[in-house]
């Protein structure tokens, strides 16, 4: 855990590594040029494909969903699984994803660390973050004030930690804990709290006294290169945390308009899971409608986490992995009461954004939520499937509108991995990569075709 005196220091430690001009000092788009916008939602724990299944498919369906086969349903006549009736209203904006595969990862007893979103095998140490996550990708293409923002909900801390995304090779990100600390740092320059405002400004003339500092230290002759080198990029790196805070300045008017209001029980340090992911929410829907960011990821929570403000008491989510019984509540039920929160989440989000006019449209027209898990189908996951369910809007250049798709199962003629699906998201988002991540050894050894996009999903 990182209080915010310690973060900065380690932001700037470990930008040292990773120039940042390319995200905070790049064209951010401003009147006719309307971004697309990338929102990950990510929990922990697996995700049960059946769980998925709409309850009104015909029994056909459902054995040959269960059998692996291929499948694409139209939304529009069925109803969406009972977790999903907080965003039951957006069945024409959501699509259900089943049987792409995440083999290409090592899969240990219950999440691939960094792998997720990022295709390596990660052992958590920064030696194998071989490749920057799709998040962070994405955040190159969209340039913004922040680049990319994360926060967590998981983690049991106050302040920042590092997070699950990969933001360079070598180089982990770090997410906001608790969404008091996130609205300090992204709209503390326009709080109605004056110790907000005051904090900001004085940290503000920390990093300016801090770049000059280390820019004056480049003129010593009795360092060597190295050192030189390493300065060099502290000052550069401070210097663009400062940059920051310009366009941050330069924005008051947004950030003004769009800062939101909070419930002071969300700013508390003593809050629960579901408000973290609530005021984590709220946060990043104002930071997308301001234009700070461009790409958002969320961390729901991790095995550890507990949910006894949702009746799950004597028990974390570890327990409902191994299905046990918290509270007289069966596992299965509390999947479902813990993804039901994360649903009602998501619809914060999407609600703002469609309240916020954009173009002819609102903002949700121009945004994509990916609802993912970061171990696949099972709490002590193969990574046979990874199931999404993903919220679209109409100007995202994929085909992902009201549609149940069951691809073929493993190794089977047409299946996909995630590596073929997070192509697909990169290509539409203006990126023509060939292939994005590790591949298969397994599909490799069989000759199964796993380079390039799914084209039947691209606009």
């Amino acid at each position: 855990m990182l209080d915010r005196r310690s973060f900065l220091a380690k932001s700037i430690l470990s930008s040292a590594s990773f120039p940042l001009a390319s995200s905070l000092l790049g064209k951010t788009h401003t009147g006719s040029q309307v971004p697309k916008r990338y929102i990950f939602i990510r929990k922990s724990n697996g995700t049960i494909p059946s769980h998925l299944i709409p309850p009104t498919f015909s029994e056909k369906d459902k054995k040959a969903d269960q059998a692996g086969e291929a499948l694409d349903i139209n939304l529009a006549s069925h109803q969406l699984p009972a977790f999903m009736a907080p965003v039951e209203g957006l069945k024409a904006q959501t699509t259900i994803i089943q049987g792409l595969s995440g083999r290409m990862m090592k899969m240990d007893s219950h999440h691939p660390k960094h792998s997720c979103l990022a295709l390596v095998d990660s052992t958590g140490e920064p030696s194998s973050f071989i490749r920057t996550s799709l998040d962070f990708e994405l955040a190159k293409l969209l340039p913004s004030p922040f680049g990319h923002i994360g926060f967590s909900a998981a983690a049991d801390t106050f302040g920042m930690s590092a997070g699950f995304s990969i933001k360079a090779p070598g180089l982990s990100n770090y997410v906001y804990c608790t969404p008091n600390v996130a609205y300090s740092d992204i709209f503390g320059s326009v709080s109605n709290n004056h110790t907000d405002r005051v904090k900001f400004a004085l940290r503000d003339e920390l990093l300016k006294f801090s770049a000059q500092s280390q820019k004056l230290k480049t003129n010593n002759p009795a360092l060597s290169d190295k050192e030189l080198q390493k300065i060099g990029n502290y000052a550069q790196s401070t210097e663009n945390l400062v940059e920051r805070s310009r366009q941050l300045r330069d924005r008051e008017t947004l950030l003004r308009k769009h800062s939101p209001q909070l419930d002071p029980k969300l700013l508390s340090n003593t809050i629960s899971t579901s408000d973290k992911q609530i005021g984590h929410a709220h946060i990043a829907a104002a930071a997308l409608a301001a234009g700070v960011t461009n790409v958002v990821t969320i961390n729901m929570d991790d095995t550890q986490t507990k949910y006894p403000e949702l009746g799950l008491q004597n028990g974390n989510v570890h327990d409902v992995g191994h299905n046990k019984t918290l509270s007289g509540i069966s596992a299965t039920r509390a999947r479902e009461i813990i993804r039901t929160q994360h649903m009602k989440t998501a619809s914060i989000i999407i609600e703002k954004l469609k309240n916020t006019p954009e173009g002819d449209g609102n903002m949700f027209d121009n945004t994509v939520i990916y609802y993912l898990t970061d171990c696949g189908e099972a709490h002590h996951s193969e990574g046979f499937q990874w199931p999404f369910v993903i919220f679209s809007g109409k100007n995202v250049n994929t085909h992902l509108h009201g549609r149940y798709l069951r691809f073929p199962g493993y190794a089977n003629e047409g299946h996909q991995t995630l590596g073929n699906f997070y192509t697909t998201i990169l290509n539409s988002a203006g990126n023509p990569i060939p292939h994005y991540g590790s591949l298969d050894p397994k599909l490799e050894a069989l000759k199964v075709p796993q380079i390039g996009p799914i084209k039947q999903l691209l606009a």
